[in-house]
């Protein structure tokens, strides 16, 4: 009973020491800071807009990349080949650089990459294999869309691994990917 009665008094203690304070003259600087604070409909308005323009999706771009598609180093030097397709789903002909990147985004075609012009709903595959596409733990394709955006097309990346010694190259496995 005796704590009981000690709490009570105070929170009452505590209230009416509260209650007192608001009766006692503000700080004239902490209230001139406050007032200062308080933003006009116009600066809320600025405010809210550029929240909005912040929160919008980034805009589409021109580039289009598949995951990374790993394998383990190949027994035989000429038996993988990695092959980036592109296919233009637009009514126009686009123009797009295709390239095969490894690991380290590093070109793995022999030759440096040269833009395609792809007709309306036409197609173009790169392939490269052999030494240098064998002996990488991975690659990926980047297609990159130079007369418009990357919604106007879709990729995908394959890896073939031919059968060794194979003359006519049987296809032993292969796995594709879609580009994002």
């Amino acid at each position: 009973m005796r704590r009981e009665s000690l709490a009570v008094a105070f929170v009452l203690s505590c209230s009416s020491g509260f209650a007192a304070q608001a009766d006692v003259p503000s700080n004239p600087n902490i209230l001139q800071s406050i007032q200062q604070l308080q933003l006009n409909e116009a600066q809320q308005t600025a405010i809210l807009q550029a929240i909005q323009t912040a929160l919008q999706p980034p805009t589409v771009g021109n580039v289009l990349v598949t995951p990374m598609l790993a394998t383990a180093p190949a027994a035989g030097a000429q038996n993988l080949i990695y092959g980036c397709t592109v296919t233009n789903i637009s009514t126009t002909p686009k123009t797009v650089l295709v390239e095969i990147l490894g690991t380290q985004g590093q070109n793995l075609s022999p030759v440096a990459p040269i833009p395609h012009q792809i007709p309306a709903e036409g197609s173009f595959v790169s392939n490269h294999g052999g030494n240098v596409a064998s002996l990488e733990p991975g690659a990926r394709c980047w297609f990159t869309v130079q007369d418009g955006t990357k919604k106007d097309v879709i990729g995908s990346i394959t890896r073939n691994i031919l059968t060794l010694g194979s003359v006519s190259g049987n296809i032993e496995s292969s796995t594709s990917l879609p580009a994002q």
